[in-house]
């Protein structure tokens, strides 16, 4: 199974790994009060029926706490029209 990395930045060195229970995982990103939450997502995407059924879990979006690491704010306001 894939696993999503945790990588120093400065040396290229693995500091964690965490094992994710589905093939395609597609993005991560730091969310929650503290920016202290890792949210991966994964796909179902291109999965056969034997992928599907020993991957019950692909196309969820998956919570990930206790990193040890922490997101940065973007530092943007948009001000814009949506």
């Amino acid at each position: 199974m894939p696993q999503v990395l945790h990588i120093d930045p400065k040396t290229g060195k693995l500091i964690h790994a965490v094992e994710m229970p589905a093939l395609n995982m597609t993005s991560v990103t730091f969310a929650g009060p503290n920016l202290d939450i890792l949210y991966a997502t994964s796909s179902q995407k291109d999965l056969n029926k034997e992928q599907l059924a020993a991957q019950p879990l692909a196309g969820a979006v998956f919570q990930i706490k206790n990193t040890g690491t922490r997101g940065h704010s973007a530092g943007i306001n948009y001000r814009g029209s949506v």
